[in-house]
């Protein structure tokens, strides 16, 4: 598993990130159960805690099973002003991996932070992260004789 740090995965970002746990549920189902969220598709907003469980528990998976996952976003140091203050819960993003077995990137933000560029700072974020993963995974499967093929990220 490659573990990074904010700086490893963009240098120049103005957001904290780190894996979603158990105790992100309250602030994941704030973002997916605001009306204003879902403007855009009204049929994705959650109704129960339970759906927004999910987010995490889908995000623990894939973090468990191919060492990267969904993030919690905050505002970092970087990126706090008047309006919205280090720490300040974002919402999520970053990749998970689906049964495909493709990586999907996502986020899903509160409102209040968008116009800020903080999705783009998130797929970069989770672009370097997967590009790092993939080539970690390809380096341990190569063996002796042989190199397993392993789909990789090309810019």
């Amino acid at each position: 598993m490659v573990l990074m740090t904010n700086l490893d995965l963009a240098p120049d970002v103005r957001l904290a990130f780190s894996p979603l746990t158990p105790d992100d549920l309250e602030s994941v189902f704030g973002v997916f159960s605001d009306p204003d969220t879902w403007r855009h598709l009204p049929v994705g907003r959650h109704n129960t805690r339970e759906q927004s469980r999910r987010i995490v528990d889908d995000a623990i998976k894939s973090r468990r099973e191919h060492g990267i996952g969904q993030w919690v976003v905050r505002v970092g140091d970087r990126g706090s002003d008047d309006a919205l203050r280090a720490g300040t819960f974002v919402g999520t993003g970053g990749v998970n991996m689906t049964p495909a077995p493709v990586w999907n990137l996502g986020y899903r933000l509160s409102p209040a932070t968008w116009g800020r560029g903080f999705a783009t700072e998130i797929a970069i974020a989770a672009v370097v992260a997967v590009r790092a993963q993939s080539d970690s995974v390809a380096r341990s499967r190569q063996s002796g004789a042989g190199i397993l093929a392993v789909a990789k990220l090309t810019t």
